[in-house]
């Protein structure tokens, strides 16, 4: 998998940008509405880490009810980038394994050698997480990632690219590992 120029491939920035404008505008939208708990139920806050995901490792930071949450994650793959996600999700039951699933907005911020660059993806995480002693929380979530802008650290737009055969790759699954403390 590599970062290659979109003017290669022939994308314009102008029609693409407007298009990643919506639709981040839509994914925002649904982030406030899902993560809005109905009723008068308790709050919590919830905060950990997670290994892998959209950084390698993360702090992660909950806020919400038993069935809708607000998750921050901020962290890295490697010195020199700075992964930020916001994503809302809804959780099924109340048992001790609870099945997940949700919908956000990543952000890559690269920074080599002074330049900056960035890449921006649609995420939707599904898993399970698993609670044990009231206050800690251990999960297993797949997040498959779409593609949707970037701007290379040269200055021009990016595309994913699949090198071996070719053609653009817009879709990256990644696994993630996460622990959360709850305070009381």
């Amino acid at each position: 998998m590599g970062i290659v120029s979109s003017a290669e491939h022939g994308y314009h920035n102008g029609r693409e940008g407007e298009r990643v404008n919506r639709i981040s505008a839509v994914v925002t939208l649904f982030l406030l509405v899902a993560a809005s708990p109905s009723g008068a139920e308790d709050r919590m806050i919830r905060a950990g880490l997670t290994f892998l995901g959209t950084g390698f490792l993360s702090a992660t930071v909950e806020y919400g009810t038993d069935d809708a949450a607000l998750r921050v994650r901020l962290g890295m793959f490697e010195p020199g980038e700075i992964c930020a996600t916001v994503s809302a999700h809804r959780f099924m039951g109340s048992g001790v394994f609870r099945p997940q699933a949700g919908i956000g907005l990543s952000n890559v911020l690269i920074f080599p050698d002074g330049k900056f660059g960035r890449l921006t993806f649609l995420t939707v995480p599904v898993g399970i997480e698993h609670r044990f002693r009231e206050q800690h929380t251990l999960g297993l979530e797949g997040d498959l990632n779409c593609f949707l802008s970037g701007r290379s650290p040269g200055g021009g737009p990016v595309s994913w690219k699949k090198r071996e055969r070719g053609f653009r790759r817009r879709l990256l699954p990644l696994p993630a590992a996460y622990y959360l403390f709850q305070a009381k």
